[in-house]
């Protein structure tokens, strides 16, 4: 994109939100609240709960879901954080969906070593949600860059909740 006039990138993520049907008005003003009431993280749960998501093998299927929408809109804020989640995050997150696909249908040709596959199921989908969390947990490691991202998603909101009753959502 190239944009660095914060302003108007914040404009056009807020607006994409709502042309594309993202997040509808309702679902914004409640993630204003989460937001302001409990900060950046009680949101990135609270979203990762309300958007329509899952984790898939299909990395092209994976980045349609509603939340993964949002999260790569967030990405245009590179040159001022680390993605949210980058490309080689999602490719890694479907391969490790196929390799619990893979480990689910060994499990139930295998009676007998359930309990072993069971645990290494769990790590892979403790890596998968790793992955998706580790730009939060990270962001609240420093201060300011937290406050920053909270005041930049409060902005973007704020719009897309202006864009959404000017379209008549």
């Amino acid at each position: 994109m190239g944009n660095n006039n914060i302003d108007a990138l914040i404009n056009e993520i807020s607006f994409e939100i709502v042309k594309e049907k993202i997040v509808d008005k309702n679902q914004i003003d409640k993630m204003l609240g989460v937001l302001a009431n409990d900060g950046v993280y009680a949101w990135w749960v609270y979203t990762k709960k309300e958007l329509n998501w899952k984790f898939v093998s299909d990395e092209s299927k994976f980045k349609e879901f509603e939340l993964i929408r949002l999260i790569l809109l967030l990405n245009r804020f590179d040159f001022l954080f680390r993605e949210i989640l980058s490309e080689q995050d999602i490719n890694k997150i479907s391969q490790l969906q196929e390799q619990i696909n893979n480990k689910q249908n060994e499990k139930k040709s295998k009676k007998d070593k359930n309990k072993e596959i069971d645990k290494e199921i769990a790590n892979l989908k403790g890596q998968q949600n790793d992955l998706l969390n580790n730009f939060f947990v990270d962001l609240s490691q420093n201060l300011q860059n937290l406050l920053f991202f909270r005041e930049i998603l409060e902005k973007i909101l704020i719009y897309a909740r202006y864009h959404a009753k000017a379209m008549g959502e």
